[in-house]
């Protein structure tokens, strides 16, 4: 546990959260996990980039969790519903 850091988040719908967009140092080990619990019919979007490439985007429902290791990661939220990041 003197490694761990845990963060609670909501992004309410059709709201970005990380904007403008973090990373984590290029020297520091740090992987990330994020578990999303969404309302109703609602849906993210998390996109994982680096500066040099387009990156992906990583749709996320309900239960899902996303292993982000560096780069930047914005989360989207539907405006179908409130997303909670864990």
């Amino acid at each position: 546990t003197e490694r761990l850091v845990c963060y609670e988040r909501v992004t309410p719908a059709g709201s970005w959260s990380d904007l403008p967009p973090h990373r984590h140092g290029e020297d520091a080990e740090v992987n990330e996990v994020a578990y999303h619990r969404i309302d109703g019919d609602g849906w993210g979007v998390r996109r994982l980039y680096a500066d040099a490439d387009e990156g992906r985007a990583v749709v996320v429902r309900d239960g899902d969790a996303v292993v982000i290791r560096g780069g930047y990661h914005p989360l989207g939220a539907s405006p179908e519903g409130d997303v909670y990041s864990l």
